[in-house]
């Protein structure tokens, strides 16, 4: 801030003043450090509020993220229970066809 007001003192310095205008020289100096001290609250308030911003996406994140973790799990166990399903399924097919064949080959031994 102070190399700024070195600058602007500098390049006024170049200009020549008339008596007014150095009298003014003093509220002008005065109004520029109340706007870069200004510029600068508005600047901090800004950043706390886009801080916070972030941290709320990244808490939204995180809960979606465990929310389709939890789904993937829940699409495992389906899975799961529907291969268990599927090999029980073939199994009683086995079964039934091997049944079959043994009322067939008992038919055709009483036939015979």
């Amino acid at each position: 801030m102070f190399k700024f007001i070195y600058k602007i003192l500098f390049f006024l310095s170049k200009f020549s003043l008339g008596v007014n205008a150095k009298s003014q020289l003093p509220n002008t100096i005065s109004h520029i450090i109340k706007r870069t001290i200004a510029n600068r609250k508005e600047i901090i308030t800004k950043n706390s509020h886009f801080l916070k911003q972030i941290n709320a996406m990244n808490d939204l994140y995180s809960k979606l993220n465990t929310q389709i973790q939890n789904i993937c799990i829940e699409q495992l166990k389906m899975i799961k229970a529907n291969d268990l399903n599927t090999n029980q399924i073939d199994t009683l097919r086995e079964q039934y066809q091997l049944l079959l064949k043994q009322i067939q080959y008992e038919s055709k031994l009483r036939m015979g």
